[in-house]
């Protein structure tokens, strides 16, 4: 039945019992006769154990039914085959049964039993289990075995055989028996065309599938004509139209009309069209709520959600509600906000990373900003800065995006990895210079309509709206907002022409109205330094106290108002007057300050050459920054910080430097070899040695010598107290780099004992892995090497470059502050050094460009430009770039001073020349660091020399 490659498979499928691979085992059948119905229901049982099993639709489990189909055709077959042999041995004759007890004739199959099969087969689909049991059913009713039936089925000449002229009975024709009758049989079965009895299964299977694809042809057919007859019936054309299209055929009058599907009346079409157009509006995306952040916000989550379905509509209406939402942007609380922002960069790494929506997706965010100056303009440009800010925090923006992002942030003057805050305050910064510059077009309507002052609703209002978008911006920071609202005063003050048009005047009385004049307010500092400007005139003056005396700030009368044609006298008393009623500068005159300041500075001027390593040239450079920073801050009015720093400009300096100070940067700093000498000189002599060792428990260094003789004694000394000595001071010396690199040296044969081990992790900081391990020596020195680089990188020079370079930073943050013409906001200053100095190298060369040349300036601003472009193609790393701006800085500086003071012209050419001098003869960067401060300081001196 079966061999011994499917007997795992009959296991797998039927279990144990089916081993034995033979029919009756296979069927789970004793090895008797059966009769058909028996092995058929056996055949059933074991099919829906295969169908059950998990992996039932395997060409394995196909093996499996096929060898129970087989199994059960044999059983069958040999019943049949026992039935004929005791038939052919009986007597002959006709029995009153009607020759049922004679052989059963094969292929003599009725054509209405033939028919009924048929039927059963289509009805299932197909050779199914349903169909296998209703022919089982009905050979069992027509007495006539399943397999002859199949063999029938599958033979199209017996399905073609003549029906015969009487009425054949149903079932086997069973003519009269007779000693010849089963010649008879076979010669008429051979006539008819009889095909051998072993079909060949894949024979009839086609044959099978070739009838069943018939039948579903037949009735695709007939259900296509049903939808044919139903669709013209239900279209037809009236009557009368019909009649005429028939060329002429006249129906019969009282004929009715059949109508399966009558076509709806004109009220039913109506209801549906109604139907139809709301069922199409609802499915309509909800219109822009154009004012309503909160729901654009929700529409973006929308725009989020129909990505998937069609990325072009959803792209769209992303641009669309972008739009919108940067128009009232400022309507939304932070968590709102922070949600907006959140769904727009999700937005943009989803769509952003299909190439094909690049272009479209740039489209949509470039819909946020408009460059003009209206009230929504403005609020569209502040809500773009600041998303492209927050973009440029992502490191993983497809590549067109990112170019973009990076454009715009740079455009705005801000590094990546900012904020929306920071965006959002830098682009108002904008905005407040380009209203003011347009203010100095002309004072009539068309310089901006309500731009220029005249009463609007605040929708019309471009500065009122700028107003409202500040305290957006700044949220509970009451000190960015007054120094956005002070700069832009500023701007109208510097930008401007003399003397202010009515235009110009309404809008600084505007702004100053919006100040709140609060002890910590950064615009009274500001406002003192406004009194010692040159570029103020006495008229500006004037108009600024007379509004600030109308606001009620605190201290302030009418009596405190600068006439229009003061003197410089007057101006400075005005200024006294005012930081005694704001208790700025009150118990400390200013002369007093500008003279402890430039005594200060002096000192360090003339020590500054008084460094020898580049940690300490570096550490000097902040000292003198620091300076720098308390002149800028004095120049704009500030008295309390820079008189702190005048009081101790070294000494969170001089505690860096200190800090990475202690101890020697290397191996050689303090070499040692006395102590060694005398403990080797003392070798005959154990107290001897004992005392020595005993010495060293009261130091803090040892020499590179010196530790490693510690070292042998520590680990192999030649008794049990030495060694006991020696690991004691050992321990109290582990955190020194010449501990560190005696056990290194030894590291290659020390002894595995306990004592040796917990010394070698005490001094690598580290655990080791077991003494039995083979790498246990090589994991020693590695841990010991790492320790000693950790501890020369943290020692000298190295050590303190780090912290310096952070308080560097600080200071040029605070000189980009207090520079007087800065109009950025202070929080986006980068957080690097070189980003801090070119923001206040901004800020100079601002200034330098509003101030009138006399002549004899030491160089020319075009000059200036040239010699940076050369230095900034030589500088090779971030330190040296940093040291080019640097000089840069210095000569703007240079230049912006030689204007105000040119009478100090000639001092000011030879701070230059003494700068280029020392730059060219310095031996290392940092050295060039603090000559550039060192000069820049000489420059503030004589800046403030002639007052505030």
């Amino acid at each position: 039945m079966s061999d011994s490659r499917h007997v795992e498979s009959l296991v797998k499928f039927l279990g144990e019992a089916a081993a034995p691979g033979h029919a009756f085992a296979v069927l789970g059948l004793e090895k008797l006769a059966h009769a058909d119905a028996v092995v058929l229901r056996a055949l059933n049982e074991q099919l829906s154990k295969v169908a059950a099993h998990p992996q039932n639709s395997t060409p394995e489990a196909d093996e499996v039914r096929m060898i129970l189909h087989t199994a059960a055709a044999q059983l069958m077959s040999k019943r049949r085959s026992a039935e004929q042999a005791i038939a052919s041995g009986a007597n002959s004759g006709v029995k009153g049964d009607g020759g049922r007890g004679q052989p059963l004739p094969r292929g003599l199959i009725a054509p209405v039993v033939l028919a009924e099969m048929r039927v059963i087969v289509a009805r299932h689909g197909g050779m199914t289990r349903e169909a296998m049991g209703e022919l089982s059913a009905l050979g069992e009713r027509e007495n006539v075995e399943l397999a002859e039936l199949m063999e029938a089925l599958a033979s199209p000449l017996r399905m073609e055989e003549p029906e015969p002229a009487t009425p054949a009975p149903r079932g086997l024709s069973r003519p009269s028996a007779g000693p010849d009758e089963p010649a008879l049989r076979r010669e008429e079965i051979v006539r008819a065309g009889e095909m051998p009895e072993d079909i060949d299964p894949a024979a009839r299977t086609l044959k099978n599938a070739i009838l069943i694809a018939g039948i579903a042809v037949a009735a695709l057919l007939t259900m296509a004509g049903v939808v044919v007859a139903i669709v013209r019936s239900s279209s037809a054309p009236p009557a009368n139209v019909a009649a005429e299209s028939a060329g002429g055929a006249q129906e019969t009058p009282d004929a009715p009309r059949v109508e399966y599907f009558p076509a709806p009346s004109e009220s039913e079409r109506e209801a549906r069209a109604k139907e139809a157009a709301k069922a199409k509006e609802a499915a309509r995306p909800a219109p822009l709520a154009a004012g309503d952040a909160p729901a654009l916000v929700h529409q973006l989550g929308t725009c989020l959600e129909e990505i998937n379905v069609d990325a072009a509509a959803a792209t769209a209406r992303f641009g669309a509600v972008l739009g919108k939402l940067a128009e009232c942007w400022d309507q939304l609380a932070s968590d709102q906000l922070l949600a907006a922002q959140d769904r727009i960069v999700e937005f943009v790494y989803r769509v952003g990373s299909d190439a094909s929506r690049a272009d479209e997706l740039l489209r949509a965010l470039g819909a946020m900003s408009d460059a003009s100056l209206g009230a929504k303009a403005i609020s569209k440009r502040a809500f773009a800065a600041g998303m492209f800010a927050r973009l440029s925090r992502e490191s993983d923006l497809p590549s067109a995006i990112s170019a973009e992002v990076v454009a715009r942030v740079s455009a705005l003057g801000l590094s990546g990895g900012g904020t929306f805050g920071a965006g959002a305050r830098a682009a108002m910064t904008r905005a407040s210079i380009d209203l003011v510059r347009a203010l100095s077009a002309s004072a009539g309507p068309e310089a901006g309509g309500p731009a220029n002052g005249s009463p609007a609703g605040a929708g019309d209002d471009p500065w009122a709206a700028w107003l409202r978008l500040v305290d957006a911006v700044s949220g509970a920071d009451e000190a960015v907002r007054e120094r956005m609202i002070a700069g832009a005063i500023e701007s109208v003050l510097f930008d401007l022409p003399e003397p202010l048009n009515p235009a110009g005047e309404s809008v600084v009385r505007r702004l100053i109205a919006k100040l709140s004049w609060r002890e910590d307010s950064p615009a009274r500092p500001r406002v003192l330094g406004w009194f010692g400007d040159p570029r103020i005139t006495p008229e500006d003056l004037s108009l600024l106290t007379s509004v600030i005396a109308e606001s009620s700030a605190p201290g302030v009368d009418r009596t405190m108002v600068l006439a229009r044609d003061a003197d410089p006298a007057q101006r400075d008393r005005l200024r006294e007057v005012y930081e005694a009623a704001w208790g700025q500068g009150a118990a400390r005159p200013k002369d007093e300050l500008i003279a402890g300041w430039i005594n200060v500075a002096r000192q360090h001027v003339e020590s500054a050459d008084s460094t020898a390593t580049p940690g300490e040239s570096l550490a000097r450079a902040v000292i003198l920054s620091r300076l720098n920073e308390a002149a800028a801050r004095i120049w704009i009015g500030e008295d309390a910080e820079p008189a702190e720093i005048v009081k101790a400009p070294e000494a969170t300096v001089t505690n860096l430097l200190a800090r990475g100070g202690a101890g020697s940067g290397s191996l050689a700093g303090d070499a040692g070899g006395e102590w060694a000498l005398r403990y080797i000189s003392a070798k005959a002599q154990p107290s001897e040695r004992l005392r020595l060792l005993g010495e060293l428990a009261t130091r803090d260094s040892i020499g590179a010598a010196d530790a490693e003789v510690l070292m042998v004694e520590a680990i192999r000394g030649s008794s049990s107290s030495i060694r006991r000595a020696a690991d004691s001071a050992v321990r109290r010396l582990a955190g020194t780099p010449q501990i560190v690199n005696a056990m290194l040296e030894q590291a290659y044969l020390l002894p595995k004992t306990s004592e040796v081990v917990d010394l070698a992790e005490l001094i690598s900081s580290s655990s080791l892995p077991p003494t039995r391990d083979v790498g246990w020596r090589a994991a020693v020195r590695r841990a010991l090497v790492e320790r000693l680089l950790q501890l020369l990188a943290s020692k000298g020079d190295d050590g303190a470059i780090d912290a310096l370079t952070e308080r560097l930073t600080l200071t040029y943050a605070g000189r980009q502050v207090a520079a007087t013409t800065d109009r950025l906001p202070p929080d986006s200053a980068g957080g690097a050094p070189i980003e801090a100095l070119r923001k206040s190298l901004s800020a100079w060369d601002r200034l330098a460009r509003s101030l009138t040349a006399s002549g004899r300036e030491p160089l020319r601003l075009d000059q200036v430009e040239r010699r940076a472009e050369a230095r900034a193609k030589n500088a090779g790393g971030i330190v040296q770039k940093f040291a080019a701006d640097q000089v840069t800085l210095a000569e703007t500086m240079a230049y912006a001073i030689a204007c105000e003071r040119p009478a100090r012209s000639g001092e000011i050419a030879r701070v230059l020349e003494e700068l280029s001098t020392r730059r060219r003869t310095a031996e290392h960067v940092m050295t060039q660091l603090r000559d550039g401060e060192r000069a820049m300081l000489e420059l503030w001196i004589i800046r403030l020399e002639g007052g505030r």
